[in-house]
């Protein structure tokens, strides 16, 4: 299955962490981490992993 049953939580931290409407600009925009949550795709990255560890 390569991880997509497990996309559901960096939806769920999205959702948690910015809001409904960050998450419709990055389905948008995908490669606009910057723009949308002020952070690089690296720092991103980290957070939602320190968000799941935290669950």
């Amino acid at each position: 299955m390569k991880g997509f049953q497990f996309s559901y939580l960096i939806v769920e931290f999205i959702v948690d962490e910015y809001g409904l409407d960050s998450l419709n600009k990055l389905i948008r925009n995908p490669s606009d981490f910057n723009g949308i949550f002020q952070r690089s795709e690296l720092e991103l990255h980290e957070q939602w992993v320190e968000y799941v560890r935290n669950k």
